[in-house]
């Protein structure tokens, strides 16, 4: 479990600074809010490969992303990434 605690804080310091707030939580999956303004991203992750779930908290909408191996949260964090700077 610590690994996946890790790995879950490894991701969260990776999606910050592409605006993602994640929220408290020590389970094996994070929530994050996602960026104002950026709506539902589970389409263009799906197209991706990657899997999540979407949810509504408040006014904004979020994401729950499934922590797994390090690969994983470089693959989540590359995608958004990229999903983020086309949609500009």
């Amino acid at each position: 479990m610590r690994f996946l605690l890790r790995e879950r804080d490894r991701m969260a310091a990776a999606l910050s600074p592409l605006g993602f707030r994640p929220l408290p939580g020590a389970a094996n999956f994070l929530a994050l809010l996602s960026p104002e303004g950026r709506g539902d991203l589970t389409e263009p992750l799906r197209e991706a490969g990657i899997y999540v779930i979407a949810f509504t908290t408040g006014a904004r909408d979020a994401l729950r992303v499934a922590i797994g191996t390090p690969e994983d949260t470089d693959a989540v964090t590359e995608a958004l990434s990229g999903i983020l700077d086309r949609h500009r």
